[in-house]
């Protein structure tokens, strides 16, 4: 955990894995999920398919003994790291296989989350959207947003901004607003309203990692929407990307 905060994913990944393995069995399920998110993301950072491929049959396996709003998350998570590095490699039925694959346990996450309660509906809902977009600019199709699966996403982010607000569900409104924008074609009606929510934002959360991490969630989706859009929404896309990067 240490160095997993410490920014050494390495030996994070190292100390994960002893635990894990371990003789006695006495590493909590958090260090299972933990070791395959960082394995995921390793493998990302590494363009290595394997080390994906190798979080992914770890948080199955850990999913299926209990399946939670968090387990669900990560495997939605590691299958979209996937997608990115099948589609940097142009191999595009492997990407929108990853993105089925990852949109299906977002939503699974998201379904869980409904039926529990739990306070952090908006994170799986967010990120399933998000997939399912990036799934159907590849596929070129329109995507329609259930209206009252939105307005459950709202209120479970406004929830939380006015009960205990932190840097990603304060983000999280901006977000929203670009998701159902990119979705409606009308990115370039909400680009200014945005751009002045982000800077709001980084006045108060000045973060260098958190704002990296916020602008790789963003060009998830914003990159193949900025490809397909007309010029008016190419540049919303791209300001909204520089703006992020500064």
């Amino acid at each position: 955990l240490a160095y997993a905060q410490n920014d050494d994913p390495s030996r994070a990944i190292d100390w994960y894995r002893r635990a894990v393995e371990a003789a006695d069995g006495s590493a909590s399920f958090k260090a299972a999920e933990q070791l395959g998110n960082l394995m995921a993301r390793a493998g990302e950072l590494a363009d290595d398919a394997k080390p994906i491929e190798q979080a992914v049959t770890l948080l199955e396996r850990v999913a299926l003994l209990h399946g939670t709003v968090e387990r669900e998350s990560l495997l939605g998570s590691a299958h979209k790291r996937a997608a990115l590095l099948h589609a940097k490699r142009r191999e595009t039925a492997a990407e929108l296989a990853s993105l089925r694959a990852s949109a299906t346990h977002y939503a699974q996450a998201e379904a869980q989350a409904q039926r529990s309660g739990a306070d952090n509906l908006f994170y799986p809902a967010m990120n399933a959207i998000a997939v399912e977009l990036r799934l159907a600019l590849a596929q070129r199709q329109p995507i329609v947003l259930d209206a009252q699966r939105v307005s459950a996403l709202r209120r479970s982010l406004q929830a939380k901004v006015e009960r205990d607000p932190d840097f990603w569900s304060v983000a999280g409104v901006g977000e929203l607003a670009m998701l159902e924008a990119m979705a409606a074609g009308r990115l370039a009606q909400v680009r200014d309203r945005v751009v002045a929510q982000l800077r709001d934002l980084a006045a108060r959360v000045p973060a260098a990692w958190m704002w990296d991490s916020l602008l790789a969630q963003a060009r998830f989706t914003l990159e193949p929407y900025a490809r397909q859009s007309r010029a008016d929404e190419k540049q919303a896309a791209n300001t909204l990307l520089e703006e992020l990067a500064t």
